[in-house]
């Protein structure tokens, strides 16, 4: 249906939902069509390895979101011990290039594949106030900005 208005259709795995982890993303592929969003950091809160999504997936990464994961409270929110509300407030989301989410290797991947799409650079947060200018998140994305410019992509 998205074909025929035009439209370019990615489902987006995302931790907590239906298609969360990289088996549910396998059987997606196995039994449809559909191109997938890679979401690196979700995938990495639910257990699975991004890398290998994107192996598995070549051919059909339509959107890439880029997101680093501190692998201790991704390892917390999996085993229910804090929820992913509490776990994204306290830090679940770093700097790129500071996590566990292989997002070097995964970018390296995709390049060589010759992948052509866009890179969305997220940087969830969880803010019970305005943090000053350059603190907060802005410092996170300049990070995670300047991670990307030296790996080129």
């Amino acid at each position: 249906m998205a074909r025929r208005h035009g439209l370019a259709l990615a489902v987006h795995p995302h931790y907590g939902t239906v298609i969360e982890t990289g088996a549910h993303v396998e059987r997606l592929l196995e039994g449809s069509g559909v191109d997938l969003c890679l979401d690196v950091g979700h995938l990495a809160v639910a257990g699975s390895d991004a890398l290998e999504v994107a192996r598995k997936a070549h051919g059909r990464i339509g959107h890439v979101h880029l997101k680093d994961v501190d692998a201790g409270l991704a390892e917390r929110v999996r085993a229910r011990q804090i929820g992913y509300h509490e776990a994204v407030r306290a830090g679940l989301y770093c700097p790129l290039g500071q996590g566990a989410s292989r997002i070097r290797e995964t970018v390296a991947l995709l390049e060589a594949n010759s992948y052509a799409g866009w890179y969305v650079l997220e940087q969830d947060v969880v803010l019970s106030a305005e943090p000053p200018p350059g603190a907060g998140p802005a410092r996170d994305v300049e990070r995670s900005l300047a991670f990307l410019t030296a790996l080129g992509a």
